[in-house]
């Protein structure tokens, strides 16, 4: 086998590939047929993407999506790759069962550099298969806020599962023991974490493109993280298209100089396993000037109250992150969104432990497929 970039020759191999999965009741999800344009080698775009096939003379075998993007380490920018959506047709024929390992294997080849994010738990086979290659694999911490009591007792699945469930929300809804029970947790949770307020009080505005402004925070901050995907004007461009409707971009300043930034989404569920029919704000990713991070997520939480969101959620790996939103009362629970890292990632992170390592590397849900479901 070799891995080649899918071309409009491959295209008529993967779509047998992909039916041969169909036939024999394989994963559900497929990789686009679309073949997209070559980056100019010379000038790459910060962050693109490209589908990469497993070619076994005529046929497909497998294939892997690589997101690039420029990885700043402690011991300086790297080329690396996010990896997605790895695909073999191992899972339906024992016959290439090998063939999972050998992306990821080829993939290392080329860019050692590499990471993955999401994946939906530590049980599922992904991080399995990258756990067994030697890869640093762990839980990015969840976070989340109730900003609308009532609607989420009503409304949240996990509590309505059962008549006894939804017995006991309502009359916590109807009664206000349930205001006061998830209010008082927020509040204590605030107190806990929450630090002097040392700076003038933040204040937040949408925008809709990103300007210098956000090259000079990435430059105030990069030091402040052993690992982090880089997060200039130019990345955020792409990552975060300002004057998409979906991506909702707010820049932070404090006295009238510009300090940090976060972007939002905000979504209405329609009967979602997780969240039902609630209105769900995620924090997708944020930046600062360190120092200021507890004030960036207050201002984020006070977007999306006033974006009217029943619950919101964020996804923080740096410590300093997580107890900014802490602080801004936000409550932690299990979390199966895991961030996995290479071993020359983890090497060009620095020689820290593993755990003060990661708890300086910049993960959030905004790298790679974590607001797919969102």
């Amino acid at each position: 086998m070799k891995l080649a970039p899918l071309d409009a020759s491959l295209v008529p191999a993967l779509e047998a590939f992909h039916q041969r999965l169909d036939d024999h009741g394989g994963p559900a999800y497929r990789f686009g047929t679309a073949v997209a344009a070559v980056p100019d080698a010379a000038t790459p775009p910060p962050v693109f993407s490209e589908t990469m096939v497993a070619v076994d003379g005529p046929d497909v075998r497998g294939g892997i999506m690589l997101q690039h993007h420029v990885v700043h380490t402690s011991s300086g920018d790297k080329q690396g790759v996010n990896i997605q959506l790895p695909l073999s047709e191992g899972t339906v024929n024992r016959r290439f069962v090998h063939v999972g390992a050998w992306l990821i294997r080829k993939t290392l080849e080329r860019y050692p550099c590499a990471f993955a994010v999401g994946m939906g738990g530590l049980e599922m086979p992904l991080p399995k298969l990258l756990s067994a290659l030697r890869w640093t694999v762990v839980p990015v911490p969840f976070l989340f806020r109730v900003h609308n009591v009532g609607r989420f007792l009503r409304n949240m699945p996990t509590l309505n599962r059962s008549v006894a469930r939804r017995v006991m929300s309502a009359t916590m809804a109807l009664s206000g023991v349930g205001w006061a029970t998830i209010r008082a947790a927020q509040v204590i949770t605030a107190a806990r974490y929450r630090q002097q307020n040392i700076h003038p009080p933040l204040s937040g505005s949408r925008i809709s493109a990103w300007g210098d402004w956000a090259t000079e925070i990435w430059n105030a901050a990069r030091s402040h993280y052993a690992i982090a995907t880089v997060r200039d004007g130019e990345s955020l461009s792409v990552l975060y298209p300002a004057a998409h409707a979906r991506t909702l971009c707010w820049r932070v300043q404090s006295a009238g100089e510009t300090v940090g930034w976060f972007v939002l989404l905000r979504t209405a569920m329609a009967g979602s396993d997780y969240f039902g029919n609630l209105t769900v704000g995620t924090v997708l990713d944020c930046l600062c000037i360190p120092g200021h991070e507890a004030g960036v997520a207050k201002a984020a939480r006070q977007a999306l109250d006033d974006l009217d969101v029943d619950i919101s959620l964020t996804n923080q790996l740096h410590r300093s992150w997580q107890h900014a939103f802490q602080a801004a009362g936000y409550l932690s629970a299990p979390s199966n969104y895991l961030f996995a890292a290479s071993p020359a990632l983890m090497r060009a992170g620095g020689d820290a432990s593993i755990e003060h390592l990661l708890a300086a590397t910049h993960v959030t849900r905004g790298d790679g497929d974590g607001r797919i479901h969102l």
